[in-house]
């Protein structure tokens, strides 16, 4: 039996079920890649929380939401603004993350991380990937890994981010020009 949107999303809220949980986790472990820290994530995700809870409450849930569509690329979308409006708020702090400690612990998604191996021969290039990755500017970062670690489609993660697909895919190419010259240096 094929589960609803509104099945899933009362299970991604309520943290149950199988399909429920895998999108609690695939959404934290984007607000943790987007905020590059453990505790700012877990805040994020309880902002997020509260927000579609409210709306609940008002009666507005799906407002913004198309119900014809996914409600997966929705969620990324709601997602990367609960991480937007955290970087607005907390401005002055956004640069307290030392770059040693984005390279030690880049939050590259376990379940991603078996495709990234996949298309790697070996597990040393996995490993400066992975160091490589938090290294590209957010602007270029962003959309390489909604495309190719959490397998969006680019006219869905273009979405997310709200920019036009001309303008996305132009992001991509640059961000891959930009980590084949950061592998090449690594190498």
């Amino acid at each position: 039996m094929k589960q609803t949107n509104a099945q899933l999303f009362n299970d991604f809220l309520n943290y149950q079920g199988q399909n429920g949980r895998e999108l609690y986790r695939k959404i934290h472990r984007y607000i943790k890649q987007t905020v590059k820290d453990d505790f700012i994530a877990d805040d994020v995700m309880a902002e997020m929380q509260l927000k579609l809870l409210r709306k609940i409450k008002e009666g507005k849930m799906y407002a913004g939401y198309d119900r014809s569509k996914k409600l997966e690329p929705w969620l990324y979308t709601v997602a990367y603004n609960s991480c937007m409006d955290y970087q607005r708020k907390n401005k002055r702090h956004r640069n307290a993350i030392s770059l040693d400690q984005q390279i030690k612990d880049p939050y590259l998604p376990g379940d991603y991380e078996r495709k990234l191996m996949e298309t790697i021969d070996c597990a040393e290039n996995a490993a400066i990937v992975r160091k490589c990755i938090p290294l590209l500017p957010d602007i270029t970062q962003q959309p390489i890994v909604l495309v190719y670690f959490y397998g969006l489609k680019y006219k869905e993660a273009a979405d997310n981010l709200k920019i036009p697909l001309g303008t996305f895919k132009s992001r991509i190419h640059k961000g891959l020009l930009q980590l084949e010259q950061l592998l090449k240096r690594a190498a």
